[in-house]
């Protein structure tokens, strides 16, 4: 893999590299720790074909990150390129868009083609009103979990409807288990179930409330509240979410106290490693649970993502993340961290079962889990606790969300 990158940053040297003698010094700013080492490689084998560019690699914690762009801007010191996230509670992206701060990359999107690559979910995510302001490295979608041995032992199918999660909850109950483990101490899963279950009515209503085309008090939207709470009230959900952290409900899975849970690839190789000896892990989407839908969906859509600030050397930043959403460096970036890459070709090495699983649930019915309006993000995932603890009913909820907007 890394002479595929060598080779194809040779290609990109004649587009990228300046007149000679002339230094570019890019600043590339993240807050994932994890892929320091990886991109420390990728930033090397660029650099030995663009003799000219030195790429300098800033990694901050999450809880500090925000802070440090806003220094950054403030000061000046501006990097070239910075790693955001596509939603309200996004690092710095989107009020960075408002201020007119970053550089439009529609160019960059024709001419790698990027729009005949990426997934549709991507695409739909990422354009806000006819513009990309970033280019993602990485999706990601939530799927259930499932202990396949557990369903088998119990003579279950695989649910695949609000009649068969009831029926699971009756026969696992009469020895303590719950269907699924659900923690929603920090209300983020909370919301992540309800775009889920919104999206499976209409696969653009979250977007369409988040723009104000339909109120928050939608029907649909009260349903999908109520549906949560419904699945709390009827044992499908094991007791305690919104005490329950997501550590404590992925233990709950693990130790055998709920058949299922909701997570992302993140946790494929923790919960292939922590499983009991003998116990086969398996992936589903979430069933349909209203009448007249035969489909779950996944709410998903961008993991890490890439920005370009207006200000410092904008073409060489934008070349340069080209290389870094290149097929080569995608491949080889699955191949090590696990990931999964914005467009299906880099996916294709991919060999866990589970890896592959979602690879192929991330091409199609994948909801975005994205929220443009940091208020009404937070009044949400407040709502959502309250409803789901029957402090306030659905359609209050919703119109506390509808009054935040």
């Amino acid at each position: 893999m890394r002479m595929k990158q060598a080779l194809l940053a040779t290609v990109f040297a004649v587009s990228v590299s300046p007149a000679l003698g002339e230094p570019i010094n890019l600043s590339m700013y993240t807050f994932y720790t994890t892929d320091v080492s990886f991109y420390e490689q990728v930033i090397a084998d660029y650099q030995k074909s663009h003799p000219d560019v030195t790429v300098t690699i800033s990694t901050f914690e999450a809880a500090t990150y925000d802070a440090a762009l806003r220094t950054a801007f403030s000061s000046g010191n501006v990097p070239d390129l910075i790693c955001v996230e596509p939603d309200a509670r996004a690092v710095g992206m989107y009020p960075l868009i408002g201020a007119d701060l970053l550089a439009p990359l529609n160019d960059l999107y024709e001419r790698e083609g990027w729009e005949d690559k990426f997934f549709d979910s991507v695409l739909s995510q990422l354009n806000i009103d006819g513009t990309y302001y970033s280019a993602p490295v990485s999706v990601n979608n939530f799927s259930l979990f499932y202990n396949a041995t557990m369903l088998e032992k119990y003579g279950l199918d695989v649910p695949n409807s609000y009649e068969d999660l009831l029926h699971m909850a009756e026969v696992l109950g009469k020895d303590g288990i719950y269907p699924i483990s659900f923690g929603n101490q920090f209300p983020q899963r909370g919301r992540d179930y309800f775009y889920m279950l919104a999206g499976q009515i209409d696969h653009q209503i979250i977007k369409k409330a988040d723009s104000g085309e339909i109120a928050w008090t939608d029907e649909r939207l009260v349903n999908a509240a109520q549906k949560l709470k419904d699945m709390a009230d009827d044992g499908i959900f094991m007791p305690g979410i919104n005490a329950m952290t997501i550590v404590q409900n992925n233990e709950a899975y693990l130790t055998g106290r709920s058949a299922m849970v909701l997570s992302g690839p993140w946790d494929i190789k923790p919960f292939e490693v922590g499983a009991p000896e003998g116990v086969e892990v398996s992936l589903m989407r979430f069933p349909p649970v209203f009448d007249g839908v035969t489909e779950g969906v996944s709410p998903g859509g961008v993991g890490k993502n890439y920005a370009v600030p207006k200000k410092g050397n904008v073409e060489a930043a934008k070349d340069f993340l080209a290389y870094l959403v290149s097929e080569p460096v995608l491949t080889d970036y699955v191949e090590q961290l696990g990931i999964m890459a914005p467009y299906a070709e880099p996916n294709s090495v991919a060999t866990d079962p589970i890896q592959v699983k979602f690879n192929e649930l991330q091409a199609t019915n994948v909801v975005p889990r994205v929220l443009l309006n940091a208020n009404a993000l937070e009044a949400l995932g407040s709502a959502l606790q309250g409803v789901i603890a029957g402090d306030i009913t659905a359609e209050e909820g919703m119109q506390e969300v509808e009054d935040a907007r």
